[in-house]
């Protein structure tokens, strides 16, 4: 089954769920976008996704030019499985504001879940350098050059992740699972 799976080439999941309902709009009516921006967040932490993106739609009726706004519409057509559109609002986000790390960040892990890893690691790359001292940049690289098969340079990634994070478990069970495949690698 593994073989399977990491062997896997074919098309990915990239859409789940009514594709109409992700235009709907709330009924509340504000004139503070920091209204929606709240309750969006309010929503995203109740893991109530299909609510959230009602308030982000209106939010972006209000001022389309939002980096937030569009930033979190993208983040939850993410979380939705609609990585493509999701990535149309992030570059959008990314575009209003180039120097705004977390839609480049976000680009990056949307590619990478549509398992294309090659392309997600170019975003990535361009967020570790805005954001040299996040463990998640570290992390996202690694595992997309995981995915590649490229294990050497994932371990450097984990290893870095590890610096970052030396508690964190996660990161060293990475690490070592990535020295484990290069010896693997090595003996073939």
């Amino acid at each position: 089954v593994i073989d399977y799976i990491e062997g896997y080439s074919g098309e990915k999941l990239n859409k789940i769920g009514e594709k109409n309902r992700l235009e709907l709009r709330c009924s509340e009516d504000d004139e503070e976008v920091v209204f929606y921006l709240d309750k969006v967040d309010e929503l995203m932490n109740e893991e109530n996704a299909l609510e959230a993106i009602t308030f982000a739609n209106k939010l972006l009726d209000k001022n389309h030019d939002s980096v937030n706004g569009n930033n979190y519409k993208g983040i939850i057509l993410s979380k939705l499985g609609f990585y493509d559109e999701a990535i149309k609002y992030f570059k959008i986000a990314s575009e209003l504001n180039e120097e705004f790390a977390n839609p480049i960040f976000n680009i990056g892990k949307a590619l990478s879940y549509k398992g294309n890893f090659k392309d997600a690691i170019k975003y990535i790359d361009r967020y570790i350098k805005l954001e040299p001292e996040d463990v998640e940049g570290y992390e996202y690289k690694g595992l997309s050059l995981f995915y590649m098969r490229e294990f050497k340079k994932a371990k450097d990634s984990f290893e870095k992740a590890c610096k970052l994070e030396p508690t964190d478990e996660w990161y060293g069970y990475l690490y070592d699972l990535s020295e484990e495949n290069i010896k693997v690698q090595n003996s073939i």
